[in-house]
């Protein structure tokens, strides 16, 4: 399985209403890792996330992730595959100086980290900020999110 990195860090502060779209984005990003097995790839991928929100000083963050296994792991506070014990103790350290939350969430919930994925599965190593030009897609697919509109995958 080719590895890769993908997310969406949004910020909202303490608004009781969310401000217009174009201020709810913070960065996107695609890491391409490699290869690796699916928990390997899903371990670096939430590792990238949560180094970003450490190094943006991000103290208080909600993650959700499409692995449940990841769920479980942080929610026993142990990952028992031996080969990914470095990742997870970098990991766990990070989580240790954060307030956090995470979910599992069916991927098919989030077309936004989908698009992105796909992007590092191809090999894509990019980062978007508001003050980028996000791709059209990109821009569509956050808005009908924003809103929440349904997105319907047939295939």
């Amino acid at each position: 399985m080719k590895g890769l990195v993908y997310g969406l860090l949004a910020y909202y502060g303490e608004l009781e209403t969310l401000p217009p779209f174009p201020f709810l984005l913070h960065t996107a990003y695609s890491v391409f890792l490699g290869q690796g097995s699916n928990n390997f790839a899903e371990l670096r991928s939430l590792l990238e996330g949560v180094r970003r929100c450490h190094q943006l000083g991000f103290r208080r963050v909600e993650i959700e992730v499409d692995s449940q296994l990841l769920v479980r792991w942080c929610t026993k506070g142990e990952c028992n595959i031996w080969y990914l014990e470095d990742f997870w103790e970098e990991l766990w350290g990070l989580l240790g100086s954060m307030e956090f939350r995470m979910q599992h969430v069916f991927r098919e919930g989030n077309v936004v980290v989908d698009f992105l994925a796909k992007r590092g599965a191809g090999g894509l190593n990019r980062d978007w900020s508001v003050n980028d030009s996000l791709p059209d897609q990109l821009r569509g697919l956050l808005r009908m999110d924003r809103i929440g509109l349904p997105y319907l995958r047939i295939s």
